[in-house]
């Protein structure tokens, strides 16, 4: 439940006879990480701390109709970057992919020359990877948000978590290792240059995706088998070049936000995150379509212009994030001050640099574990996770080390632009902007 000042409350879950977990009829429901948003508690779906002690996940049901033995035939669950990971700048500032000869260390430790603007391995990146219900939506046709009401709440950006990575029964918050991606579906027809991609805390097993520049102001609603479900269209917004989605707490409960942050030619003097309360969804329902009210963050940066298509809700606080895309350079993060007010242009406030560095390639996507103690960020040849250090505010999870994490291949998706973490936590999705080599394949990847 939300409380008065837009701050989330804590639920504990009842103890049950099977330890971190609690019974939903026929389905097992993990119990929250303690002091976990209220709003992802509430779905009932969150998987903090459902890894067993060797990384494997405790038996919570996953994803409907996902099947492992679909994996793909390559894993960089090692550590390693692609090998045919090359990243080169086209014209438009896009990035395109090249195919390339292996850049990863050699045998003796040393990184062979890599040509200009070639993916390399970077020394902060090597090791391996560190252990670590909802009903059919009313058939209103138009929902006009709520979202904006008590923004002025206590700003938490600044609260210290004395209880990252852990849940009341003491497991680890997330998987101490990914397995191989495998395809647990096919993209629906309609996402033609798929940007952005998030799976939704509130109605488990629904997935939120967009288009990119051209994308008619809306978002495409599919299962987490990529089974259509429909589309929410944003009835006040026209969209210019949609970067990115993510989902968070607001004081409607749970909230959608877009990002239209995107700026190649740096022809915007401001940029955008529209906001809506999220409705309510079955993935087992298609909803047609739906037609929405949005509220409108506008803002400018600090310093300049900025190109970014990556944009981070933190579940706890609600606070928003944008992480730029650069060529060559590390990226930079920006955050939204609160109170957030719509119609209002507010400028944002540097936090700092993305600790990746610029050779791992330009930023594409990225998304907050529900626990608010990870964050994936991708690149078109790679997925890092970072770890946010126990008793430290969350803004610090930016300077955190990169962990290469487990990626589709470039022939899968040689532009991967969507990352999000599954809704119980176990596991994430990825998809890839199709581009004449990609797949158009919904990939899965679960705990190891």
């Amino acid at each position: 439940m939300q409380s008065t000042t837009g701050r989330s409350t804590t639920r504990k879950a009842p103890l049950s006879g099977r330890r971190g977990s609690e019974s939903a009829g026929s389905r097992r429901v993990p119990r929250c990480v303690a002091r976990a948003a209220a709003w992802v508690c509430a779905a009932g779906v969150l998987a903090c701390g459902a890894t067993g002690e060797n990384g494997s996940p405790a038996a919570t049901g996953g994803a409907a109709g996902s099947d492992p033995s679909h994996a793909s035939d390559a894993s960089h669950g090692d550590g390693s970057l692609p090998a045919d990971g090359a990243v080169v700048d086209s014209p438009n500032g896009e990035g395109t992919t090249q195919r390339d000869a292996p850049s990863t260390v050699d045998a003796n430790g040393a990184k062979p020359d890599a040509p200009d603007g070639a993916t390399t391995r970077d020394a902060s990146l090597d090791g391996s990877i560190e252990a670590g219900s909802s009903d059919r939506s009313s058939g209103v046709d138009t929902i006009t948000s709520d979202a904006s009401a008590n923004d002025a709440a206590q700003d938490p950006s600044s609260e210290i978590r004395g209880d990252v990575g852990t849940t009341e029964g003491g497991g680890a918050c997330g998987c101490a290792a990914y397995g191989t991606p495998a395809v647990t579906g096919t993209e629906p027809t309609s996402l033609t240059e798929l940007s952005g991609l998030v799976a939704s805390r509130k109605n488990p097993g629904v997935i939120y995706a967009h288009n990119d520049s051209g994308s008619n102001s809306t978002i495409i609603v599919m299962s987490d088998v990529a089974a259509p479900l429909g589309q929410i269209v944003l009835g006040n917004v026209t969209a210019i070049d949609w970067e990115d989605i993510a989902v968070g707490p607001c004081d409607a409960g749970s909230c959608i936000f877009v990002g239209e942050i995107g700026d190649n030619n740096l022809a915007y003097a401001s940029r955008a995150v529209y906001r809506f309360a999220e409705p309510s969804i079955s993935p087992a329902t298609p909803i047609g379509t739906q037609t929405v009210t949005a509220d409108a963050l506008t803002f400018v940066y600090p310093d300049g212009r900025h190109n970014a298509e990556t944009l981070l809700v933190e579940p706890m606080s609600g606070d928003i994030f944008v992480v730029t895309k650069v060529s060559n350079l590390a990226s930079t993060v920006y955050r939204m001050p609160k109170p957030f007010t719509p119609g209002t242009q507010t400028t944002m406030e540097k936090v700092g640099d993305l600790s990746l560095p610029g050779s791992a390639g330009l930023v594409t996507g990225g998304d907050v574990h529900p626990c608010g103690t990870r964050m994936l960020i991708r690149t078109y040849p790679a997925i890092y996770e970072f770890k946010l250090v126990a008793g430290q505010p969350f803004s610090t999870i930016f300077a955190a080390m990169a962990t290469p994490v487990s990626t589709p291949t470039q022939d899968q998706e040689s532009k991967g632009e969507g990352v999000t973490y599954a809704a119980d936590g176990i596991g994430y999705f990825t998809a890839s902007e199709l581009d004449g080599k990609s797949s158009r394949s919904l990939f899965r990847v679960l705990c190891q």
